[in-house]
């Protein structure tokens, strides 16, 4: 079936205009034939394989199954389900048809106006995940999560996000779905089982190209010949964000993000969209703290922050500066360095990634005399300070404080019921502030 043009007839519909071009599917703006003032946004599925289409209307039903009980709340969390579905006779293809809210798309919006502030991308993405949540707790996985199903609706003097297509996953060619680009929003193992299971992290996964695209304007691996790209989108890392504002601490959490096998993702959006703003948080609050306790001297708040400045009371041995730079490459760390600070006769290196994990190291020889499994949870330290005996404390950004032995054992643990912020020494190595 060619493209249909206004007033061109489908089903039970008269079509307005051409809403959207999909890799399975068209989409357009229709009225009911016998009410024409009922307006719809009519998608029409390309395929004519019967086990497609009989998997497409399995999907739906079992949406509206699922929300049959709780519409109040399936409305109250802006989410759109389907007012019609089924396979036209005359063509012999799926449709479904959603309420016609006359808000444009956030692809749209991107296509018009460019990537989107820090500040608009986060909001969009709570609104999103919130979303999600809601259909997670509801045993569903919306699977097919891109800039082209969230709209965005004008109302009472503000924008209010709306989410479509739940629960219809993407047509299957063979075990590639390598038709189109617009694959490139779907997850791994969408695409082929090798990578696991349909789960929330499926969405994660639609979650964060999402957020690539609303930050950059484009999406991942989108560069002409659509299989070459969805052949790099299931193979390669997401290319790395160099936008002003985010700090190379949250490559990491893209990373995992994006991650091929689901099971190596973040479990679900939220869980990405809180590790991404801890991230964040982590050089917010790194900034503060040099702002606040800049006076102070490199065995005390310098120290603390990890400005390794060297001065005449604590000099830095030789090589110290190529030992920090190349943590990662010597593979002590897995993940960004957040964090790194020397004791006060520097003999001593404490650093901690942006996943959480500490280590302690001879400052002269580079070997590890600690590398702490525990923390090692995706919760990033925001403080870490060595005491004058040696003794480390580190400070979470969840709120746990540890004091350590010198050979890495933990002596004692307490919880901050706020979480943590800052931690710095006096310039005689007690504990001067922790928050």
């Amino acid at each position: 079936m060619g493209t249909l043009k206004p007033d061109d007839s489908f089903n039970k519909y008269a079509i307005e205009n051409l809403f959207e071009y999909g890799g399975d599917y068209v989409s357009y703006h229709a009225c009911f034939l016998k009410i024409p003032s009922v307006k719809v946004t009519l998608k029409i599925f390309i395929t004519t394989d019967n086990a497609e289409q009989k998997r497409l209307l399995e999907q739906v039903q079992s949406v509206q199954k699922s929300f049959a009980n709780d519409l109040d709340g399936m409305l109250a969390q802006k989410i759109m389900l389907f007012v019609d579905w089924g396979i036209d006779k005359e063509q012999g293809l799926f449709f479904t048809a959603t309420d016609y809210t006359g808000a444009s798309t956030l692809r749209q919006r991107l296509e018009q106006h460019g990537p989107l502030s820090l500040p608009e991308t986060l909001w969009h993405q709570r609104r999103t995940a919130e979303n999600l949540a809601y259909m997670h707790q509801h045993g569903l996985v919306h699977k097919n999560v891109h800039s082209g199903n969230v709209f965005i609706q004008a109302a009472d003097g503000e924008d209010k996000l709306i989410i479509s297509e739940v629960g219809i996953g993407p047509i299957s060619f063979g075990d590639y779905g390598l038709d189109a680009a617009h694959y490139l929003s779907r997850a791994p193992e969408q695409l082929h089982r090798y990578y696991g299971e349909i789960t929330p992290a499926t969405d994660t996964h639609g979650c964060v190209s999402m957020m690539y695209e609303m930050l950059t304007g484009q999406r991942p691996f989108k560069n002409g010949h659509s299989i070459q790209s969805v052949k790099r989108h299931i193979l390669e890392d997401m290319p790395n964000l160099h936008v002003k504002g985010i700090p190379p601490a949250t490559r990491d959490v893209f990373r995992k993000g994006f991650a091929k096998l689901a099971r190596d993702r973040f479990a679900t959006p939220s869980e990405f969209l809180e590790a991404f703003e801890y991230a964040q948080s982590v050089e917010e609050k790194r900034k503060m703290a040099r702002r606040i306790f800049i006076g102070a001297t490199l065995a005390g708040a310098v120290a603390a922050f990890g400005v390794i400045r060297p001065t005449q009371h604590a000099p830095v041995p030789p090589g110290i500066g190529t030992l920090v730079r190349d943590f990662n490459a010597n593979g002590v760390h897995d993940s960004t360095i957040t964090l790194a600070i020397f004791s006060s006769e520097s003999r001593l290196v404490a650093s901690a990634g942006v996943n959480g994990r500490v280590v302690v190291q001879d400052a002269r020889t580079g070997n590890v005399i600690f590398n702490d499994p525990i923390q090692y949870q995706w919760t990033p330290i925001v403080g870490l300070a060595f005491l004058s005996d040696g003794r480390l404390v580190t400070v979470g950004a969840s709120g746990r404080v540890s004091l350590w032995a010198t050979d890495g054992r933990i002596l004692a643990t307490y919880h901050l019921p706020h979480g943590g912020n800052a931690l710095a020494l006096s310039p005689t190595g007690n504990p001067l502030l922790l928050s």
